[in-house]
């Protein structure tokens, strides 16, 4: 995880600010070269899914199919949509998770950006999805999701999203 990341991220929290003992959901959680994690404090509730278990992981799942009952105060998902092949489907599940006054928080590889790996430090592994986000493709997916207000800002080659 670059600085540029957990600058972000560190930035929306204070500008948005977090109720008391907030409950988190982290898609894409797993540790590879560090973690949001630490940025919010005391919470109610951290659950972090990913889809391979390591450091961070509480529930390995899909983070476009995963379901639990409970609605959360942010859905955080960083370095992850570049990914996935559809990751429309993960924004949406990430809307469907939170409560009404939610925070979506998303930081991914924007166009111009190397390829690189979820699963090890260095280039996509063999059969390993991967493509850069658009801010055009990101504020479509937003949309659909049903999200009524975001930022979406290309700084350099990351895209940095947060939306209600």
């Amino acid at each position: 995880m670059h600085q540029a990341v957990l600058d972000f991220v560190s930035t929306v929290l204070h500008v948005h600010g977090m109720p008391d003992d907030p409950k988190v959901l982290e898609f894409g959680s797993r540790d590879l070269n560090g973690s949001v994690r630490p940025l919010f404090g005391k919470v109610a509730e951290y659950v972090g899914v990913d889809y391979q278990a390591g450091l961070g992981v509480d529930i390995v799942d899909d983070a476009a199919t995963f379901y639990d009952n409970n609605w959360y105060d942010v859905v955080v998902c960083t370095e992850v949509l570049e990914h996935y092949p559809n990751p429309a489907l993960i924004v949406a599940n990430a809307k469907r998770h939170l409560n009404p006054d939610g925070l979506f928080i998303a930081t991914m590889a924007a166009p111009g950006r190397e390829p690189h790996s979820a699963i090890v430090e260095g280039p996509p592994q063999p059969g390993e999805w991967y493509a850069n986000i658009s801010k055009h493709h990101m504020v479509s997916m937003l949309e659909s999701a049903g999200f009524v207000e975001w930022s979406v800002t290309q700084v350099g080659v990351d895209l940095q999203v947060w939306a209600r």
